[in-house]
């Protein structure tokens, strides 16, 4: 019944007249759809829908991905007459989280896979991460060495500087 020119964008209509008395199947495969129609039931006899992620295809081809929330429309006597939703286009965010959790996923990789020992120190000089690496080479394992100083690892000539800088 009403669209505004944020959901005609996403929706890939030139104007939010475009989509004027238009349904879900008008915007969704088959599947989706009826999907769809069955969480509308469900709001129609007073749920609320939150935070639904819905896949679609763009009329360009391209995968879209929304998050709908979908409330009851109520008259002023309470009785429901409808749908109000909104949808938030979503697709760059998951793909930015994707990547994160790519990049992540090879850090984590060549932190564990690396020959050379990697510690990570907290702000007080205090290790943070420890390596497989850095158990062959200083003998301590990653139990042993979370938590400890950095001078537990530096020789007797270098111990000032260690505790200068921290």
């Amino acid at each position: 019944l009403l669209a505004n020119d944020a959901c005609a964008k996403c929706m890939g209509a030139a104007s939010p007249d475009e989509l004027i008395d238009k349904s879900d199947v008008d915007f969704y495969d088959l599947e989706d759809e009826q999907a769809m129609r069955s969480d509308e039931e469900a709001v129609l006899n007073g749920s609320s829908l939150v935070d639904q992620e819905v896949v679609r295809e763009r009329a360009d081809g391209e995968k879209q991905i929304l998050l709908i929330n979908k409330v009851p429309l109520c008259d002023p006597y309470g009785s429901i007459t409808g749908i109000v939703g909104a949808g938030f286009d979503i697709t760059a965010r998951k793909q930015a989280e994707e990547a994160l959790r790519d990049a992540n996923q090879k850090l984590r990789l060549h932190f564990e896979q690396t020959p050379m020992a990697f510690i990570e120190w907290d702000m007080d000089f205090r290790v943070a991460e420890w390596n497989p690496a850095a158990q062959t080479i200083f003998g301590y394992t990653r139990e042993e060495a979370i938590g400890r100083p950095a001078a537990f690892i530096v020789s007797e000539e270098l111990l000032p500087m260690v505790e200068e800088v921290s």
